[in-house]
């Protein structure tokens, strides 16, 4: 039987996950997975902060691709990794960020208010009306929290991870004008 050599994986095959890994190691470098996976926990997406678990094997994966190079430090008794994007890594950043965008990119951010109400019309119309109220205060709760962080954010950020934070300020705002307008559509009908 021909034995052959497990299949390399490349660049191209990276996820959209990696590549953000990959530019949160080049935001802090040299920083270590604890420093990523904070930033990662920290994210305002649910998204993005439920991906903070993965870190560890992603750097990994980076480094044997050549994308990010690890030095190993010590740290009490023990040693740690502290990362850097190989310059293949920020070509390959640049590649990610600079257009053509691929068109899913505009598509929709996840929602799990949107999923649910795809399913609404099992609830009776007073927990239709329960659904949709909580929903709203849900969402302003998220809108009015994010405007209290917003002046603090504004100093400690850079300037385009500051203009990211502000929108999902802009993207909440639009689902609770959405929300709005389903309530008046369940009422009226």
């Amino acid at each position: 039987m021909l034995h052959m050599a497990p299949k390399r994986p490349t660049a191209r095959s990276l996820t959209e996950l990696e590549r953000c890994v990959l530019g949160v190691v080049w935001l802090h470098e040299p920083c270590s997975a604890y420093t990523v996976r904070r930033d990662f926990l920290a994210s305002t997406s649910a998204y993005w902060s439920g991906s903070a678990g993965a870190i560890y094997p992603v750097l990994e994966r980076l480094e044997a691709l050549g994308l990010a190079r690890a030095t190993e430090l010590p740290w009490g008794n023990r040693t740690k990794k502290e990362y850097r994007v190989s310059p293949k890594g920020r070509r390959e950043l640049e590649a990610w960020i600079r257009p053509p965008l691929e068109s899913w990119t505009a598509a929709p951010t996840f929602d799990p208010v949107r999923t649910r109400l795809v399913f609404l019309e099992l609830l009776e119309p007073a927990g239709r009306r329960a659904f949709i109220a909580e929903a709203e205060r849900n969402l302003r709760d998220k809108i009015d929290e994010a405007k209290r962080l917003r002046p603090k954010k504004e100093v400690e950020m850079s300037r385009f991870d500051y203009y990211s934070f502000v929108g999902t300020i802009f993207e909440l705002e639009g689902r609770l004008r959405w929300l709005r307008w389903v309530r008046r559509q369940i009422v009226t009908r």
